[in-house]
């Protein structure tokens, strides 16, 4: 004899939960690395620090970046003389070594939605 089982479906409602959730934690993930590269940044007027920005795109993809025109060769210049405690790569230093711990922040936010 056959059995019938009827069972509720929650696939979609949980797939826009864990999206959701993805999308927090990259962003939560973006402004710990960001607050990170604000640490380090060079700075002389405040100019460059305050130009850091988060953006952030609908396929989980996200960029932390600075905003001025002299930001790019402020990076790249190694001989550049900073304070102590700011660098160059002041962006990409802080992301490598921080990129487990933003990956921890993600994680952390979808966690909590399952």
């Amino acid at each position: 004899m056959a059995k019938y089982y009827n069972f509720d479906w929650f696939g979609n409602d949980v797939r826009k939960k864990i999206n959701s959730a993805a999308h927090r934690g990259v962003v939560k993930g973006l402004e710990f690395i960001k607050q990170e590269s604000v640490k380090v940044v060079p700075k002389d007027t405040g100019l460059l620090e305050k130009s850091a920005n988060i953006a952030f795109n609908n396929e989980m993809q996200g960029v932390v970046f600075y905003d001025t025109p002299y930001a790019i060769r402020q990076h790249e210049e190694l001989d550049f003389r900073h304070a102590e405690g700011r660098i160059a790569k002041y962006l990409e230093l802080p992301f490598q070594q921080n990129q487990e711990k933003a990956l921890q922040i993600i994680q952390r936010e979808i966690k909590r939605e399952t």
